[in-house]
């Protein structure tokens, strides 16, 4: 568990972004080699988002885009998120 905290943000929780995505083949060689007892990213990161939401104590700040720079339609934030 995390440490608690008075007030957290959580800035860039947006769909795509959120929990990170496997694409670090590109930087590290054996990122390809994955094995079925290899941390999954996904996984980890939203046990940490779970784990910063219990350990918030007074305020809890999420961001997300929220729209499309170019067409200004609606951008949802990470699943994650959502739920």
């Amino acid at each position: 568990g995390g440490l608690p905290w008075r007030v957290a943000a959580l800035i860039g929780m947006d769909d795509g972004a959120f929990p990170r995505r496997h694409g670090a083949a590109d930087l590290d060689p054996l990122a390809g080699d994955a094995q079925p007892t290899d941390p999954d990213p996904r996984a980890e990161d939203r046990l940490r988002l779970l784990q910063t939401v219990v350990a918030v104590r007074d305020r809890l700040i999420v961001a997300w885009t929220g729209r499309d720079q170019r067409h200004g339609l609606p951008l949802p934030p990470a699943p994650a998120v959502q739920e």
